[in-house]
């Protein structure tokens, strides 16, 4: 707060017919503790953040003051409460106090604590990058003409809004057709992620060769879960990537799996 450091006992029976002059005699700067003492009949110009001068037990505002044109003297028109504009050491975190705890998310105030407290660095757990791509030769990006049989792709979109909310970082790829080629070309461009997301062609069709091609790169661990309305994803123990998922192509079925899982 800036205005000057007083001694509340000076202002006692300061008011605006009967106002008190106290002769300021120094200055009080951020960043330094030296200014004088305040002692009876005495104030000091302080600067906010600047530390309490010596003898000083409260702040008054400039706005609340007069400086006598000409003179040291500063005029007060009412009291002042004991420790008025005055922020105690500690105000705001002390000693043993628990300032984050392992799992904490890094909002932009937690960043600022941590660099309150004095903290040059913090081990943090790097978000995981999901590869996401939609298969089929039905699928064309939005705002192309849809020509006859294809839609568009729904999912490059909806899915990686998913893994961004859930504090993933989404990798997308155009969509795949569904030939083995493509595929085995999408796998190799995953390469780096932590986790492989394609949606369509893991069910039991003819053109459904996800789940032969990611076996190709590993042991499929499961093709095929009991669940609603999705009963198709496949999930191999690859010796090359870290984790492989099929989930289904259409965009309500691969919504609610995905949230919900």
């Amino acid at each position: 707060m800036d205005g000057y450091a007083v001694r509340t006992a000076d202002l006692e029976h300061a008011s605006a017919a009967m106002p008190v002059r106290l002769t300021q005699i120094g200055a009080a700067a951020a960043g330094t503790a030296e200014a004088p003492a305040v002692t009876r009949g005495l104030c000091v110009t302080i600067a906010t953040g600047a530390p309490l001068p010596p003898g000083a037990d409260a702040v008054v505002m400039v706005e609340d003051t007069c400086a006598s044109p000409g003179s040291c003297d500063i005029e007060f028109r009412a009291p002042a409460r004991p420790r008025q504009h005055v922020a105690a050491r500690g105000a705001d975190l002390r000693a043993g106090d628990t300032v984050l705890r392992t799992g904490d998310l890094l909002t932009p105030a937690r960043v600022g604590v941590l660099a309150a407290i004095g903290a040059p660095a913090a081990t943090v757990f790097v978000r995981p990058r999901v590869f996401l791509a939609s298969s089929g030769n039905e699928v064309v990006p939005p705002g192309t003409p849809l020509q006859a049989a294809q839609i568009h792709d729904v999912n490059r979109f909806t899915l990686p809004a998913i893994v961004t909310a859930h504090g993933g970082e989404p990798v997308t790829h155009p969509a795949v057709r569904d030939t083995p080629v493509a595929l085995r070309a999408a796998l190799d461009a995953a390469a780096g992620c932590d986790l492989v997301v394609i949606s369509g062609g893991s069910s039991v069709g003819d053109h459904d060769l996800l789940g032969e091609v990611v076996g190709e790169r590993g042991q499929v661990l499961f093709h095929g879960i009991a669940v609603k309305p999705a009963s198709r994803r496949c999930s191999p123990a690859s010796a090359i990537a870290s984790c492989s998922s099929g989930c289904p192509a259409t965009r309500p079925r691969a919504f609610r799996t995905r949230t919900s899982s």
